[in-house]
C-alpha cells in the first residue's frame, strides 16, 4: 500500500502559544529565557528577533544590547507540554492511530490507507490545519509525501507561512535538488560529529551537487555512509514512525501564584490537586494503580517520582500519605518551587472491593456537595478549623 506521511510543524511552538495568550507579543522581537540572570541563554527566538542577529543559545544580556526592544518572557515548559498533549488527544489521535511526536508542536502522522474514509491527502492536511486553528488558534505548516524525511523538509520549506506543501511520488529528487545539503538528516548528523571539511573541498552546497557525484567521489566525501547519503538525496527514507506509549492517565497541575518553598503552601496545593483528581476518578468510574508526583523549581530543574498503590481506591485520604511521601523525596533543595503536578496512571474501570459498605455512598454525597457549592468547600473548612 502506498505510504502517505504528514508532518505537522508549528514554528517556535512555545512562542506561538505565548502569542496566542498575549496579542501584544505579535510582530515584535520576542525571546523565551529564564529571567533570573542576565547570563541565562535564550530558549526560543522569534523571526523578528532573528532579523537583528539574535539566536537561540545567546546570553540574555547580549541579546538586549543588540535589540533594545527585545521582549524576554519566562518559559513555561510544563504548560507547553500540556498544550501539545491536548492537540494530541483532541485532534491527532482522532485522525489516525499511528503518529509520532518528534517534539511538542512537531508531529508525524501516518495517513496510509485513509483516503477512502477521509478523502485525498490534501483535504486531510487542510482539515488538520483548520481544526488546530479553530481549537487552539495556532497556525501549523504542513508537508506531505511518501516518507518522513521529505514530509518534514516540505513543511519546513513553507514555515512559518500558513501553507500546505505536498510532494508527489516520484517528484522527491526534483524537490530536494535546489535545497542546501543540510536538509538531509545524515549530513546534519555528520556535520555535528566531525570537523571534516570534505563538503567544502568538493564544493557541495546543494542536494543537486550530491546527485551529480559519481560513487567514487561519494565514498571519498562520506565514506561508509555514501549509499545512505545518495538515497536521501533522491528522497528515499525508510525510517518508520515510532509511536510513543499512550497509556491513559489522569493529570492535575498547578502553577503557583508566586515561587515558594513554604512547605505548608506546597502541601496544601498538593492536597487540592489530589481532591480534584479523585473527584474526576469517581465521576469517570476509574481507579488508579499508581501516581507520579512532579515539581519544577524556579531555576527550571524538573524532578519527579512515582509509586504504585498496594490497593485500588478512589478516596483521596488513601492516596494522601503516598503523595506527601513522594513529595518529600523530591523536595530536596532550598530553591523555590514554581510548578506542581500529580499524574495518576494505569487507570482501570473494573469494580474494586471496598473496606466499608458506606464508603462509596459517603464519597458520592461529598461529590454532590462539591458540584453544587464548588470543589474548594471542604478545603476551606479544614483551613478554618
Amino acid at each position: 500500500m502506498k505510504k502517505e506521511i504528514i508532518y505537522l510543524n508549528i514554528t517556535s511552538f512555545p512562542l506561538a502559544i505565548e502569542r496566542v495568550l498575549d496579542l501584544s507579543l505579535r510582530e515584535r522581537p520576542v525571546a523565551i529565557a529564564p529571567l533570573s540572570s542576565d547570563r541565562a541563554v535564550l530558549w526560543e527566538v522569534s523571526t523578528e528577533a532573528k532579523g537583528f542577529g539574535i539566536c537561540k543559545g545567546m546570553p540574555s544580556a547580549q541579546a538586549r544590547r543588540i535589540c533594545k526592544d527585545l521582549k524576554i518572557i519566562a518559559p513555561r515548559p510544563d504548560f507547553y507540554r500540556r498544550v501539545n498533549q491536548q492537540i494530541e488527544e483532541k485532534i491527532i489521535s482522532k485522525m489516525t492511530p499511528v503518529y509520532e511526536i518528534e517534539k511538542p508542536g512537531h508531529i508525524y502522522l501516518d495517513m496510509t490507507g485513509s483516503q477512502r474514509l477521509l478523502g485525498q491527502i490534501s483535504d486531510v492536511a487542510f482539515s488538520l490545519q483548520k481544526d488546530i486553528e479553530k481549537s487552539f488558534r495556532l497556525t501549523p505548516s504542513i508537508g506531505s509525501s511518501k516518507n518522513k524525511m521529505v514530509s518534514k523538509v516540505a513543511a519546513k520549506s513553507v514555515s512559518p507561512s500558513k501553507e500546505i506543501f505536498q510532494v508527489k511520488e516520484g517528484a522527491e529528487p526534483d524537490f530536494l535538488a535546489p535545497l542546501p545539503i543540510t536538509v538531509l538528516p545524515i549530513i546534519r548528523d555528520m556535520a555535528k560529529k566531525t570537523s571534516d571539511t570534505s563538503f567544502d573541498d568538493l564544493n557541495l552546497k546543494t542536494v543537486l551537487d550530491i546527485l551529480n557525484l559519481n560513487f567514487y567521489a561519494l565514498e571519498i566525501a562520506f565514506g561508509k555512509n555514501a549509499g545512505l547519503v545518495f538515497d536521501m538525496a533522491r528522497g528515499v527514507d525508510k525510517t518508520p514512525l515510532f509511536p510513543s506509549a499512550r497509556d491513559k492517565i489522569l493529570f492535575e497541575e498547578s502553577y503557583l501564584e508566586e515561587d515558594t518553598n513554604d512547605l505548608i503552601i506546597l502541601r496544601s496545593t498538593l492536597a487540592q490537586l489530589l481532591e480534584k483528581a479523585t473527584f474526576r476518578m469517581r465521576r469517570g468510574g476509574v481507579y488508579a494503580q499508581g501516581v507520579r508526583v512532579s515539581l519544577r523549581y524556579s531555576d527550571y530543574k524538573f524532578v519527579s517520582r512515582e509509586r504504585r498503590f498496594k490497593k485500588e481506591s478512589f478516596d483521596s485520604s488513601d492516596f494522601l500519605p503516598v503523595v506527601f511521601d513522594l513529595f518529600q523525596k523530591i523536595f530536596t533543595r532550598r530553591t523555590r518551587v514554581r510548578f506542581l503536578s500529580l499524574e495518576f496512571f494505569d487507570l482501570k474501570t473494573t469494580e474494586i472491593q471496598l473496606s466499608l459498605f458506606e464508603e462509596k455512598k459517603i464519597c458520592s454525597v461529598l461529590d454532590e456537595i462539591k458540584e453544587r457549592f464548588g470543589e474548594k468547600i471542604f478545603l476551606v473548612r479544614k483551613e478554618v478549623s
